[in-house]
């Protein structure tokens, strides 16, 4: 099932090109991400990032959002991360899990997989 990525704060585009690599080096997610990018502004150079597509299967959302959380707790400043899966969506930031112990996280992490997979659930029962 396609999961969508969005980096949300300043320097939201490097900040998802960075997630695209830190991501990459998760062996079930390798080969399956898309940088989705839109064209230039007049004046810049180069596409500009918008979203990072996942393409996952079962299971394959844990992984992707210990990643993304992994990758939060070593952020600085106001960045957040929204998921995406069919109609439902979940916002991260690091604001939530930079100082939150190892419990926490882990509920956390559970709690946004639930959801996650729960637009899985609804996508294949229609």
């Amino acid at each position: 099932m396609n999961t969508l990525l969005k980096v949300l704060g300043d320097e939201s585009g490097d900040a998802l090109r960075e997630l695209r690599v830190w991501l990459s080096e998760e062996p079930g997610l390798r080969g399956r991400m898309r940088l989705v990018e839109r064209e230039p502004d007049e004046g810049a150079l180069g596409p500009i990032p918008e979203v990072l597509q996942v393409l996952i299967g079962t299971g394959g959302i844990a992984t992707t959002v210990t990643a993304v959380v992994a990758w939060l707790q070593t952020r600085r400043g106001e960045i957040a991360v929204k998921i995406s899966r069919g109609d439902v969506t979940a916002e991260l930031s690091v604001k939530g899990v930079k100082n939150a112990d190892a419990t926490t996280v882990g509920d956390l992490s559970r709690h946004v997989v639930k959801l996650m997979e729960s637009a899985e659930t609804a996508d294949e029962s229609t």
